[in-house]
């Protein structure tokens, strides 16, 4: 008898070592998908108003800035643009979002986790429109039309696609352009705002600020003159003058050319 109880006494003890040998496994942690970080200042507007920030992409988020101009958003790696609008909302609180944009960053990707800073000096174009007439009289052609707002603005876009992805170089700013000129006559003295005595380019998620910028679309080159701060997601980089080759996404910096 004593052996049967014995073998029964350890066939039980058996059993309960079973359930967390067989049973249901510990299920694995859920994982995050894989995001960046992205922040920034937005001058160049009136400080006392909010902004909408908006990101379109792998999916849709909008962040406001802070009465400092300052946002941030954590995103999902992918392609995305960027559009910046005054925050404007109707009687119940709720934001307007077909406000015209007062600045378009074009598309940028991001394929590992990273933190980028986009400051943004917003372009002048707010405060410029032209009307343009054609040849005798007539209405303008498009390429007048462009041309005349590129130069009322201050901000031109030049397609360089890569990889079917719409890839454009954005630049704008500087005291040539003819919405700093109608400013400084409206206020009657000159117009001080950092758009106006810098010229600025993105392309990807390269940000480049100088005295002078000029791209050649025909060659793919851009180049910055006199106090040239650059950022990607590297850093900040600062150099008397930089020449940027634009190819497939990527913004080579042209030998002989420290950074």
């Amino acid at each position: 008898m004593s052996r049967i109880v014995r073998g029964r006494t350890l066939f039980c003890f058996a059993l309960l070592l079973w359930p967390p040998l067989f049973g249901q496994s510990t299920p694995p942690p859920e994982t995050q998908p894989a995001a960046f970080h992205i922040s920034g200042t937005i001058t160049g507007f009136n400080t006392h108003d909010l902004l909408a920030v908006a990101f379109e992409g792998v999916s849709s988020k909008t962040v406001m800035t802070n009465e400092s101009g300052v946002y941030e958003a954590n995103l999902p790696l992918g392609l995305w643009t960027m559009t910046v609008r005054p925050f404007v909302h109707d009687s119940t609180g709720k934001m307007i979002t077909n406000i015209r944009g007062v600045y378009r960053r074009p598309p940028f990707r991001i394929t590992v986790p990273t933190s980028l800073v986009f400051d943004i000096s917003l372009p002048r174009g707010i405060f410029c429109t032209m009307v343009v007439s054609g040849p005798d009289g007539g209405p303008a052609t498009q390429e007048q039309q462009d041309h005349a707002n590129a130069w009322c603005a201050g901000e031109q876009f030049f397609s360089v696609p890569s990889d079917s992805v719409p890839f454009e170089v954005h630049v704008w700013g500087g005291s040539s352009f003819a919405s700093c000129e109608l400013v400084q006559l409206a206020l009657g003295t000159p117009d001080n705002s950092v758009a106006c005595k810098r010229a600025f380019a993105t392309y990807n998620t390269l940000s480049v600020q100088a005295d002078e910028v000029a791209y050649h679309p025909d060659q793919g080159i851009l180049e910055a003159h006199g106090n040239v701060v650059t950022r990607d997601e590297s850093g900040e980089h600062k150099a008397p003058s930089m020449t940027f080759y634009f190819h497939d996404g990527q913004a080579v910096l042209r030998p002989n050319q420290d950074r």
